[in-house]
């Protein structure tokens, strides 16, 4: 029996992450593979990490994020945050 107070290695601590990462993913217009060759990961870490099966270093986060030309503090953004940025980006073109 699992306990429930500890973690599986590998879990995601918040899923948001992954779903933000995989939101500027598709804004970019890059499959998984590409997002990782430019991040210089490994597909299968893309992959966990967008459907939170995985976290992720400090270090790979701000490689991914460079590789999408965003800072590692956008993944941390609510889905409500970055609807309304992306609502007032439309607006501004």
């Amino acid at each position: 029996m699992k306990n429930p107070r500890v973690k599986e290695r590998g879990t995601a601590i918040d899923p948001s992450i992954g779903r933000n990462v995989l939101y500027r993913r598709r804004e970019k217009g890059l499959d998984q593979r590409e997002l990782a060759t430019l991040a210089d990961v490994s597909v299968v870490v893309i992959s966990r990490l967008e459907t939170g099966q995985q976290s992720v270093s400090a270090e790979r986060l701000r490689a991914i994020a460079h590789a999408l030309g965003v800072t590692s503090d956008t993944f941390l953004e609510t889905e409500e945050k970055r609807g309304r940025s992306a609502e007032s980006s439309k607006r501004s073109e």
